[in-house]
């Protein structure tokens, strides 16, 4: 067996040095009164000093909660307010901006229900109208991409959006041999559709055998030039007379 250590042969402790370090031992031996000991005693429970101490805590954490939630709700209204000063500062500065020159026109007031139904341009789909006498005549579907050659033509495809919004693309087309008055009111009945619906895209020209990719793709089975023309022309047409050859022989 291994030897003890020295310090365990010596002694070592408390009871080695016979010294007390306790604090009342020294503080006897600096010479400074020493506070009586009390008397340890089991603190008696008392139920309703409890009972009124845990109602005393709830009521200052519902008064602390309502204070947070009075300061939360001023912090609200403040925000609210620079908000809404804010708003009315960009309401402000955004008056004080200058139009563009299309905004600052003024749209005529005409009444285009006499041109135009009530329902066009309201669902998705695909409407033509036809030129006749100066006047606007929607198309029967079965006649949609069938164009002759001596007519114009208004087309509206309609669409709706990602945010489930109509949208419209509005195009007139020109038939090679249409008249003049046909193709000027093909371009402002195209304009006034435009104005009926509250369109802000322009209206796109077609003319025959010239048209745009964009136009073909609207007519899934092709468009088909048909010779001559299906309406009649607003102006005064004048007719030659026919008189009729005769060949008379004279007796005498």
């Amino acid at each position: 067996m291994p030897p003890k250590p020295l310090e365990v042969q010596r002694g070592a402790g408390i009871e080695f040095y016979n010294i007390d370090f306790s604090l009342q031992n020294q503080l006897r031996l600096a010479g400074a009164a020493i506070p009586a000991p009390s008397p340890v005693t089991g603190a008696s429970k008392d139920p309703i000093a409890r009972k009124l101490r845990l109602r005393r805590g709830k009521r200052d954490h519902e008064e602390a909660d309502s204070d947070q939630a009075k300061i939360l709700k001023g912090m609200k209204d403040i925000a609210k307010e620079k908000n809404k000063q804010k708003t009315l500062e960009e309401v402000k500065a955004e008056s004080l901006k200058p139009k563009r020159w299309d905004e600052s026109l003024e749209k005529p007031q005409l009444d285009y229900s006499e041109l135009f139904d009530e329902d066009a341009g309201q669902m998705p789909g695909l409407t033509v109208w036809e030129i006749e006498n100066f006047l606007p005549n929607q198309v029967e579907e079965v006649a949609h991409g069938k164009f002759y050659e001596g007519d114009c033509y208004i087309i509206l495809k309609t669409v709706l959006d990602d945010s489930s919004n109509l949208q419209w693309q509005i195009y007139f087309w020109i038939g090679e041999k249409a008249t003049l008055d046909k193709r000027a009111c093909s371009a402002i009945h195209a304009v006034n559709l435009r104005n009926f619906l509250g369109a802000e895209g322009r209206t796109a020209r077609e003319e025959q055998g010239d048209e745009s990719e964009e136009f073909l793709a609207l007519f899934p089975n092709d468009i088909v030039y048909i010779e001559g023309g299906r309406t009649s022309s607003g102006f005064y047409t004048v007719e030659d007379v026919a008189y009729t050859v005769r060949l008379y022989r004279v007796h005498g």
